[in-house]
């Protein structure tokens, strides 16, 4: 950690402390040592004795660094201020803005936990990532877990080496090659304070897509009797019907193939059975999905799908009825690899 209390109860910089004083945590009380050295950054750290409830685990020095370079970056910042109500710290508080650079690898459903903390507080996560979480063709559940939406999916990447912010947006996916991304550099003049406005233009890429190759993929999958596949064809079955046999526009191309690959598949193949949108939600939550994408809206996404179906299907001139509160919370993206 980058801030530790004094004798006097003063909130101190590891980079303006002096080793010879005492220093404890602002979280526990407890005792923290000054570290320094040429081959790490400089940092407290707790005695290997005493275990802070908040602070559980080593610090990198992609982590430091990336947290002393956004503390200089974002105006107003604070380093690592303890929020009592939530028991959590953020690397970073800006106003209502909690800040969080990610380096190491950490469990989907603690991710899960911690941004639902913040937000039903009413604080705005912003997770941005170290280099273990570059996004590339195939993507864990957990880096996809770190993405936003705004007409497209994006990442936030901070490079310490290069000292660089880097904004990952999804160009397209493809049914052979996985995912394709672009990404631009944020300039160093930049106020990053308001740094939704980077997002504003993104949209995806138009790409070759044909549909009749995608069916054809679909059936040398299932020739070749791939696990995935043979689910997919499973769900299908029980209900009299058969991946193939859909009408040709479910095998379009669509930017919510972030979200559920080709279980969106599933979605299409439910709506068509539906009349309504409220059916239509209901058979979904009856697959018991469950929503592993914290940073972003489930509810708006599936109404995005919906329009879309509606808009492949010709059946533009219905009207959208939302679905009821909370009908949408058992909904789970079943999605395996």
């Amino acid at each position: 950690m980058l801030i530790a209390r004094n004798k006097a109860g003063e909130l101190v910089a590891a980079l303006k402390a002096k080793k010879q004083e005492e220093y404890h945590c602002p979280v526990c009380q407890k005792p923290v040592c000054l570290k320094q050295g040429q081959k790490q950054r400089t940092h407290f750290a707790h005695q290997r004795e005493h275990c802070c409830k908040i602070v559980t685990e080593g610090e990198t020095n992609e982590h430091i660094a990336g947290k002393n370079w956004l503390h200089q970056r974002l105006e107003n910042s604070q380093l690592e201020v303890y929020l009592p109500q939530l028991k959590q710290r953020p690397d970073l508080l800006v106003n209502k803005t909690t800040v969080e650079f990610q380096c190491s690898v950490l469990d989907l459903s603690r991710l899960k936990a911690r941004t639902k903390n913040y937000q039903s507080f009413h604080y705005q996560p912003w997770w941005i990532v170290g280099q273990r979480f570059i996004p590339q063709q195939q993507l864990s559940q957990l880096q996809k877990a770190f993405c936003y939406w705004q007409q497209t999916a994006y990442l936030w990447h901070l490079d310490t080496a290069a000292k660089q912010l880097r904004l990952y947006y999804l160009a397209n996916w493809d049914f052979n090659r996985g995912y394709q991304w672009q990404c631009q550099n944020v300039a160093e003049n930049t106020n990053l304070t308001s740094y939704t406005s980077h997002v504003s233009s993104l949209t995806s890429n138009k790409f070759y897509w044909r549909n009749a190759a995608y069916k054809r993929f679909l059936r040398q999958r299932l020739f070749q009797r791939q696990p995935r596949f043979l689910r997919l064809q499973h769900f299908f079955y029980q209900r009299n019907s058969h991946i193939l046999d859909l009408p040709f526009w479910c095998y379009s191309s669509s930017r919510y193939h972030f979200f559920f690959e080709h279980e969106l598949l599933l979605l299409r193949f439910l709506y068509l059975r539906n009349n309504n949108c409220q059916q239509w939600i209901k058979d979904l939550s009856q697959l018991k999905w469950q929503w592993d994408f914290p940073l972003v809206s489930q509810k708006i996404i599936l109404k995005e799908i919906y329009l879309e179906c509606q808009r492949l299907s010709g059946r533009e001139k219905e009207s959208f009825l939302p679905p009821k509160k909370g009908s949408c919370d058992s909904i789970e993206s079943n999605r395996r690899g």
